[in-house]
């Protein structure tokens, strides 16, 4: 195989050069605009809802002693877009100012050793000693997250917030939804 034959053009030089153990790499115009359009559609898919920097409705922080506790359990559907979509949404609710997150190591370790799952907030809540529980669901298609928060009261278990929302990616679908979760909470 020479470098003549693989691009075409008459080789200069080094006609008796053969490597065999190198198998010859061909241009392949189908197989470029394949790669080119698969490229183009996983930067496509990743871009979301929101372009550019998510913007979150601007509120002034509360002071420390008026944050109302709270805890972002793991989300259900999809284990890892699960893991990932608890810790968007706890970035959005320690950013607003406005709560005492709990730290997600904390309510792993506190969950464990009384044995409780993440699944059921209503057990979980009053373990955790917090007012608020944050939770949901996140799922993965091929071209849209659809995510569904809750907020629960941890007291009584009642639900305060329930809301769906879609994204093109885990990001921009809980963007829509975490004001009004956020709204909820304060009142």
């Amino acid at each position: 195989c020479e470098l003549g034959q693989i691009i075409g053009k008459p080789a200069r030089g080094r006609k008796d050069r053969v490597r065999p153990h190198v198998a010859p790499v061909r241009y392949n115009p189908p197989m470029a605009r394949f790669s080119a359009l698969a490229l183009l559609a996983f930067a496509w898919g990743c871009r979301g809802v929101a372009e550019g920097p998510v913007e979150l409705q601007q509120r002034t922080p509360r002071p420390a002693a008026e944050r109302r506790s709270l805890a972002v359990l793991d989300f259900g559907g999809d284990p890892v877009s699960g893991r990932n979509g608890a810790e968007i949404l706890t970035t959005f609710l320690i950013e607003s100012g406005q709560f005492a997150v709990m730290g997600r190591q904390r309510i792993a370790k506190r969950l464990e050793e009384m044995k409780i799952a993440h699944s059921d907030p209503g057990r979980a809540g009053p373990a955790l000693g917090v007012e608020l529980i944050a939770t949901g669901t996140a799922m993965r298609t091929s071209r849209v997250t659809e995510v569904r928060l809750l907020l629960i009261d941890a007291g009584t278990g009642q639900v305060l917030y329930d809301e769906t929302a879609t994204g093109g990616c885990l990001r921009a679908a809980i963007t829509g939804p975490v004001d009004g979760l956020i709204d909820r909470a304060l009142r």
